[in-house]
């Protein structure tokens, strides 16, 4: 076959689905392909006895459907580096022009000469996006993040929040603030990553609850918004499934599957094999690798974030001893539960379970429904599906800021986390569980941080990426304290009314304000005494401030004297 002297970039070029590859009628057509499983031929030396040897090396890419498509051969450094590729799992993207090899008679089979690899590990490489939906994604920030529109720092999250719960068909998340919470760190998950602090960069988080109380609905806005997701189930789970085979005939398993997105378990405590496959997950939570022993020994990339939700044997057999222990009643051991960046516990509160069920009798059918939030909106204007294009988004933020720096913000960390240590030291020599988990919590709060900075579209962290951090961390303190019920968890998240009239205090003083401005300024700060609706938050100024004239209010000088001083959270 002709070498192809032209000079190609991945960048002029579209993705071919692998599947495709086969349907091409035209000859020498080069395409831009992304490949999750291939195989490396047995290279040979080709030539006569006593005469100068032609390194001979090809490879097989799998379809997905059983099926091989063939390469030409290559190099010996073209070998060396994709076995460095399959050897860690990755998948990889190549530019191959297409040629037809003769099969039986007049049968023709399309084959694949290699002119460029690369790394094929990125979310957006995963997620295969042409060069129109870049596009669409680079439009709609730009709309997010306009001055002319004046849009938040927050602007994304809210989005993004909005989006998931229209779709999602989420309801009461006003009424619920710990729910409020998990739904943000589910979309902090999405867009953590990297390495911090020499461990996996992405967010672990486990969610306990009894039945109903909405834990399936965090897992599905995880797979509704990770670029890629992976999910095994928890009566068939195996060690080997979610790792990968002990031969090179057996495939990748889930975790390794996942990387760069998240993998999940529902129901984690019908798991029979729970204590053979927590292991696994400490590995990957720590160190973002699976390994691998046997016939076949390997360490897989996996940049994987774990995700269970479980019920509490207490709730599910109503045996109300076990809940005086909560790794007992989980089965969760504290070396595990020190992993998860974000463990809660949702309660069945039957008051709110009651006005959520009002809330969905009241709702309107999915087919009446016309789609309202910014981003779908935008989706049914331009034809593409809303969760393609949050997938997208993610994809493209985690491409162009993979790292974060958080110089900027490190004293302030510092002196922010330093008030765990002080609101208990009196009893931090008598809480060993506690206290070992120190270094992973600081390793939690750089990975919130580096996910809030990247979704605030910023390279260099801020104080409001660290002090929204720190409010979703503080739900893991509040968990330990099941664990130590003498743990004291510091103020990181003052919340409801008493502390939006703080907030008020401190941002206007004495001075005129417009109810308008008051809102998109809370909104702008990050919604930090819980999300509210503009109704609410209107009602909530109408209580702490009185009207001047049309459009313009001054907080109540009772309120301004209560809160005196800005309370701890309130930056000004």
């Amino acid at each position: 076959m002709k070498r192809n002297k032209k000079i190609y970039n991945f960048e002029d070029f579209d993705y071919t689905p692998i599947e495709d590859v086969a349907l091409i009628d035209s000859e020498g057509a080069v395409i831009k392909t992304w490949i999750r499983s291939f195989d490396l031929e047995n290279p040979f030396l080709e030539g006569k006895p006593g005469g100068k040897k032609k390194f001979r090396a090809s490879a097989s890419f799998k379809n997905g459907f059983g099926r091989n498509i063939s390469t030409d051969y290559f190099s010996k450094n073209t070998y060396k580096e994709l076995r460095k590729h399959l050897r860690k799992g990755r998948p990889i993207e190549v530019l191959a022009e297409v040629y037809q090899e003769p099969a039986k008679g007049d049968i023709f089979m399309n084959e694949l000469k290699i002119l460029k690899y690369r790394s094929g590990d990125s979310s957006i490489s995963q997620l295969q996006a042409s060069r129109k939906e870049i596009e669409l994604v680079k439009r709609f920030l730009i709309l997010i993040y306009s001055e002319d529109n004046q849009k938040s720092r927050w602007g994304l999250l809210h989005a993004i929040r909005e989006a998931i719960i229209e779709e999602l068909k989420i309801v009461g998340i006003e009424m619920d603030e710990l729910y409020s919470d998990s739904l943000d760190t589910m979309i902090c998950q999405a867009f953590s990553g990297g390495i911090v602090n020499n461990t996996n960069g992405k967010i672990n988080t486990c969610i306990v609850g009894p039945p109903a109380t909405g834990k399936k609905l965090l897992w599905e806005t995880a797979k509704f918004i990770n670029p890629i997701s992976q999910e095994a189930q928890n009566m068939r789970v195996t060690p080997a499934g979610i790792t990968a085979g002990m031969s090179k005939n057996l495939p990748l398993g889930t975790i390794p599957l996942a990387s760069k997105g998240v993998f999940g378990i529902q129901d984690f405590d019908k798991c029979k094999k729970s204590e053979e496959l927590l292991p696994i997950f400490a590995d990957v939570m720590e160190d973002k690798k699976v390994i691998i022993s046997g016939v076949v020994k390997a360490e897989l990339d996996a940049e994987t974030a774990i995700h269970i939700d479980l019920n509490r044997f207490s709730d599910l057999y109503l045996k109300a001893g076990y809940s005086k222990n909560v790794t007992e009643d989980t089965g969760l051991p504290t070396n595990i539960i020190s992993r998860f960046d974000f463990i809660v516990e949702l309660k069945k509160d039957l008051n709110l379970l009651d006005a959520k069920a009002q809330q969905i009798l009241l709702s309107k059918s999915s087919q009446d429904q016309d789609r309202k939030s910014e981003i779908g909106i935008f989706c049914s204007k331009n034809g593409v599906e809303v969760d393609r294009f949050l997938k997208l988004i993610v994809g493209y933020v985690m491409d162009e800021i993979d790292k974060v720096n958080i110089k900027p913000v490190q004293k302030y960390m510092a002196s922010k986390f330093s008030e765990i240590k002080q609101e208990n030291k009196e009893n931090i020599d008598k809480m060993p569980e506690i206290a070992s988990f120190q270094i992973r919590l600081a390793n939690s709060l750089m990975k919130f941080v580096n996910a809030l900075t990247r979704i605030q579209m910023l390279q260099d962290s801020n104080k409001d990426a660290v002090d929204k951090a720190l409010h979703l961390l503080s739900r893991k303190l509040d968990f330990l304290k099941n664990i130590d019920e003498d743990y004291v968890v510091p103020n990181y998240r003052a919340t409801g009314f008493e502390a939006f009239q703080g907030w008020l205090a401190a941002k206007y003083g004495s001075g005129e304000f417009a109810p308008v401005n008051a809102i998109k300024e809370y909104r702008d700060e990050g919604s930090r005494c819980g999300e509210k609706s503009d109704r609410a938050l209107r009602y909530w100024i109408k209580k702490s401030a009185h009207k001047i004239r049309h459009g313009v209010w001054k907080v109540q000088p009772a309120v301004l004297k209560k809160y005196g001083k800005a309370i701890s959270y309130v930056r000004v």
